[in-house]
């Protein structure tokens, strides 16, 4: 066999032998990745990977639900009064006024429960002289800018810390808690106001109680949903009514 011929069959062979192997790597390479495809579908290139789901922030407390609020009342500030340990001193709590210990009540018409406060000159607590709501729990008489004034002033004054819309609570409120000895949460309402008029629905269920009736009320003062320092509760002393039949 001439020289020429023999070079270029060795030429063949080792061509042959180089890329064998290299087609087989790819086509065990393709059918890896094919089968590995077919038993996890997130590996496909196509598709888009899972969705991962951020950690669910807490749900904020809820008061309990039998306490009705009125007026400007919020949930945090009930949160905070119920969360404080009651102080018992009658001389800081507002007490009611159209009813003694041991009075009867008339079933009909529905009763208005009114409260006042005692002597403001035992009430120590008080918020900040720039508060907004200050004057009015003091009883100050001192005339108050109107909003142009204060928007005026304000422009000229220092900044001001800014509050989230989130209406909060400033000022005294009131907790009014009838009870039972078997109904601890026979009625319970949360209010800034000093009076209250049941509902037909919430008269009936006293009424209908037939037994003495225990009423307490507690007083706080608070700047935007916090008890003040010195601020309550304060806890009025309880007495008991019966209702008429």
């Amino acid at each position: 066999m001439p020289r020429f011929l023999l070079i270029l069959a060795l030429s063949a062979v080792a061509s042959v032998a180089i890329y064998l192997p290299a087609c087989h790597s790819k086509d065990e390479a393709a059918g890896d990745a094919k089968q590995d495809t077919q038993q996890d579908p997130t590996k496909d290139p196509t598709k888009d990977p899972p969705a991962t789901t951020g950690t669910s922030s807490t749900p904020a407390p809820k008061p309990p639900s039998d306490i009705q609020l009125f007026e400007s009342t919020t949930p945090a500030a009930l949160l905070a009064l119920l969360a404080a340990t009651p102080i018992n001193d009658p001389t800081r709590a507002a007490s009611l006024t159209w009813t003694g210990d041991g009075e009867e009540l008339p079933a009909s018409p529905i009763f208005c429960f009114e409260w006042g406060l005692p002597a403001l000159g035992s009430l120590s607590p008080s918020l900040p002289a720039e508060h907004p709501h200050s004057g009015a729990f003091l009883g100050s008489a001192s005339p108050r800018p109107s909003e142009g004034w204060r928007a005026l002033l304000g422009a000229f004054g220092p900044p001001r810390q800014a509050h989230a819309d989130t209406p909060t609570l400033s000022g005294m409120a009131y907790l009014m808690v009838l009870s039972t000895p078997t109904d601890d949460k026979l009625l319970r309402i949360f209010t800034t106001d000093k009076q209250y008029d049941p509902s037909t629905e919430q008269w009936d269920k006293v009424v209908a109680a037939q037994t003495k009736i225990t009423i307490q009320i507690l007083t706080a003062t608070f700047d935007h949903d916090k008890i003040i320092p010195d601020g309550g509760p304060f806890a009025s002393t309880p007495i008991q009514v019966t209702i008429a039949h």
